[in-house]
């Protein structure tokens, strides 16, 4: 049997062709497989912005004309170039595992060093656009937040584009962090062929000269099934869609078509200033939605698999405005061995005595709060667990030519053992000197954290039977250890999350 499959004529399009046909190779050994490439549309045109060809399927339809025509059976896609609507003379198939669905973006080190009067930033992408400009004033070094931003349109393959952010005066370029992953990871077989590893060669070197942060998606949620894969094939071909059925990926197809279905219901097309992710955990499903519609309406949500079905008045739960807990934290005299990367978990647990050392280390946070108070320090952040607990994957070893090796820096009563700890503060909880106001009638509780729960249940015992919500990090393993496995604790993806759906207005 000869399956002929077909892509467009990228580097970046190739690996992922043949990818695909590898792992084809790899589960029908009999199967021949030809490879087809050719330029579409949109890659010949590098100058007309992406929007303004929106609803032309300018990446896919000369490949779907070679589809129907016969001259191919099958075409790989990256997810995100096709368009939204139905079709009828062909399939589509998810395959393989969805590659890192975040953006990256990448800030030459000599405009950090002398940043220039104006930033300019290069993307095609409205989605892009909208949401680096609030991300950049609330995330970026102190130094930088500020300058005026200026956006300029860039197309062409992945070494095109960041050829042209190399040589122009564009202080930061943003990619989609797959496209990169996949090329950077390409294997030995691959990297046999010339083009590959020399498009490889490139990125390496160039990466050298730029400092990197990955945008989390609850700050800019990625384009619909983007880093997924998928197979276009003709409707009727039912021969060939029995080989490419043993490499469909069912967890990536299924975030990749909510995704699309999401932002199907706003429209769609390249011209969107909207991006949706779902993520599936053990403990539920995300979904985030930011961007701003035609009509003018700002998306800002996220939305989580519930599990508990009734609202809190504020004065039924804590945290609430009238009661908190007072923190004093003491840095204790700790000296930050050299060597090592930092996963931060409080602002505060990264002393300033420390801020020379930082510059050849990667900056990792447990949260975005935690981001934006380095980033008022001038402090350059690489990325966040999004508040998702310190296990949620980097996925760093593209971008990082070296041996990864994180210190979490945390205060002196965190039993966490998941990464090697530094204890580079103490921390003091206390009440006011009443006590919590109306104790026995507190139903619910958020926890930031598990120092704040066992200072509490301490104090207050009856507290072990309130309805206990939080994070889904160390601070619920802590809690569900303490109360026992067959109690109830209920995550939630954010504080804010927790307060909007279930404290009542």
């Amino acid at each position: 049997m000869l399956l002929k499959i077909g892509s467009r004529a990228s580097t970046l399009a190739k690996i992922q062709s043949y990818s695909v046909g590898e792992k084809l190779k790899e589960t029908f050994p009999e199967l021949e497989i030809e490879y087809i490439f050719q330029e579409s549309k949109g890659d010949k045109d590098l100058v007309t912005p992406l929007w303004k060809l929106s609803g032309q399927s300018i990446f896919t339809k000369d490949l779907q004309d070679a589809l129907l025509a016969g001259k191919i059976d099958a075409i790989v896609h990256s997810w995100k170039d096709l368009e939204l609507n139905d079709r009828d003379l062909t399939k589509v198939f998810s395959v393989l595992s969805r590659a890192d669905e975040r953006d990256v973006l990448l800030f030459k080190k000599d405009h950090r060093n002398q940043p220039p009067s104006k930033l300019k930033v290069l993307t095609s992408s409205p989605r892009r656009e909208y949401n680096l400009t609030l991300f950049i004033r609330n995330f970026f070094p102190s130094s930088l937040a500020n300058q005026a931003l200026e956006f300029e349109s860039v197309r062409g393959n992945i070494q095109t584009r960041f050829k042209k952010f190399i040589e122009s005066d564009a202080s930061a370029i943003l990619i989609a962090k797959a496209a990169l992953d996949r090329i950077l990871s390409a294997d030995i077989f691959l990297t046999q062929i010339h083009e590959i590893k020399e498009t490889q060669e490139f990125l390496k070197s160039k990466l050298l000269e730029c400092f990197f942060m990955v945008i989390p998606l609850s700050q800019n949620p990625c384009a619909p099934a983007q880093g997924a894969l998928c197979v276009e094939m003709r409707a009727n071909d039912l021969h060939s869609q029995n080989y490419i059925h043993a490499i469909v990926d069912k967890n990536s197809e299924a975030n990749a078509l909510k995704e699309r279905a999401i932002l199907k219901n706003y429209g769609g097309g390249c011209h969107q200033k909207i991006g949706v992710s779902v993520i599936k955990r053990d403990y539920g499903e995300i979904t985030y939605l930011r961007g701003i519609t035609d009509e003018g309406q700002i998306l800002n949500q996220i939305s989580f698999t519930r599990t508990y079905p009734l609202k809190f008045k504020k004065s039924e739960v804590w945290p609430s405005e009238s009661n908190k807990l007072k923190k004093n934290r003491l840095l204790l005299n700790v000296e930050i061995p050299a060597l090592f990367d930092l996963y931060v978990t409080k602002s505060f647990s990264l002393p300033r005595s420390a801020e020379h050392t930082l510059n050849d280390r990667i900056v990792w946070c447990s949260g975005v709060k935690t981001w934006s108070e380095l980033a008022a320090r001038d402090i350059w952040v690489h990325g966040t667990s999004d508040g998702l607990g310190e296990a949620e994957e980097m996925n760093l070893s593209h971008l990082v030519p070296r041996k990864l090796n994180f210190l979490k820096l945390t205060h002196d009563d965190s039993q966490d053992q998941f990464l090697a700890t530094l204890k580079t503060y103490h921390l003091e909880l206390q009440e006011k000197s009443e006590g919590i106001e109306n104790h026995e009638q507190i139903q619910a509780a958020y926890w930031s954290s598990g120092s704040e729960f066992f200072y509490l249940i301490n104090h207050y015992p009856h507290w072990k039977n309130l309805i206990h919500f939080c994070g889904p990090g160390t601070t619920y393993s802590k809690i569900k250890q303490y109360l026992g496995e067959s109690a109830t604790v209920y995550i939630c993806p954010s504080y804010k999350y927790w307060e909007e759906n279930y404290l009542e207005n």
